[in-house]
């Protein structure tokens, strides 16, 4: 098999589509097409077809998810998640190399700091700055997305040591008032102890 043309990609200028033997046969990474130094007139195996397969869907991956995490950080259950999402899009009928695949991106983001450590300090931060949840809920939401609870707990004691001033916030901007006690109704007093309490923040008698 020989490759007869490379041409610029279309939809995305960053890949290049090669043709063997005077047919479309696959796309690959510019970056790709250098670590292989691929060229018209070069002659491929099936093998080698392959293997270029496989580096491309990891340069390829990498590439897509480092441009993702950019807008916004994400967990490693997420990336995993997406990882998936784009090799079912560029491999509907399977591919066998998808654990390995997988695990060698992985690898690659950690590598640029995308990854649980970095995503709990961002995720701490975010939701200490908006103000709405205490630590209770932060933890909960971290366990949910994977994020090992030690990792989980180092963000919120750097980040998030308290939340006693925030839940006075929370109160005195849905209440008016900073603690329970200074609510005489008591049905009003059940529903800012359950509001305080469905947020994660700690019960201001």
């Amino acid at each position: 098999m020989t490759i007869t043309n490379i041409a610029q990609g279309q939809k995305d200028r960053e890949r290049v589509n090669i043709s063997v033997d005077g047919e479309y046969s696959f796309a690959v990474e510019k970056d790709t097409l250098v670590k292989f130094s691929l060229y018209n007139g070069m002659n491929l195996t099936t093998v080698q077809i392959d293997e270029i397969k496989v580096a491309d869907s990891i340069q390829f991956l990498t590439r897509r998810l480092s441009m993702w995490c950019y807008r916004k950080p994400r967990s490693e259950k997420e990336m995993r998640q997406k990882i998936t999402e784009l090799l079912r899009k560029r491999f509907p009928d399977g591919f066998a190399e998808e654990p390995e695949v997988a695990d060698q991106v992985m690898q690659r983001m950690r590598s640029k700091q995308c990854d649980d450590q970095h995503f709990a300090e961002w995720f701490v931060q975010e939701r200490q700055r908006q103000g709405k949840y205490g630590r209770r809920k932060v933890m909960s939401e971290l366990i949910l997305k994977n994020v090992d609870r030690e990792l989980a707990q180092t963000a919120l004691d750097e980040f998030f040591p308290d939340d006693i001033e925030l839940a006075k916030m929370f109160l005195g901007q849905r209440f008016g008032v900073e603690s329970l006690g200074e609510i005489a109704d008591q049905a009003e007093r059940s529903r800012a102890y359950r509001q305080l309490q469905s947020h994660g923040f700690p019960i201001l008698n």
